[in-house]
């Protein structure tokens, strides 16, 4: 399971999460899963911690056997992971374009 560790601007989002994370852990799924539903419907623009959130929704929706809820969770955790990824990669190659022309001998004719 991921830790959470934060929700920007919703203490009420990391503090449902953190409840159901802990609910999930003592094996209480049910709890848990109301919780993670709960602290969604608080929002968070974090979207880390909601890919965590999905992941955890995931997890307790499998140990309780319902895989498709599970698998339904897990493919929002997924999504969200290439999105944040994509931001990333994408962030990363400007950063080594900019650099690249910053590098270069520029000719005005």
């Amino acid at each position: 399971m991921y830790v959470l560790q934060s929700c920007d601007g919703g203490s009420m989002c990391l503090e449902l999460a953190l409840e159901g994370e802990r609910l999930s852990k003592a094996g209480d799924c049910r709890a848990g899963i109301a919780f993670f539903q709960a602290a969604i419907q608080a929002g968070t623009n974090d979207l880390r911690t909601l890919s965590a959130i999905y992941s955890q929704l995931g997890n307790a929706y499998f140990y309780l056997g319902d895989y498709n809820k599970a698998m339904q969770y897990h493919k929002h955790d997924l999504t969200l992971t290439r999105y944040v990824l994509f931001i990333h990669f994408s962030y990363v190659n400007l950063k080594f374009n900019i650099f690249l022309l910053s590098t270069e001998q520029w000719e005005i004719n």
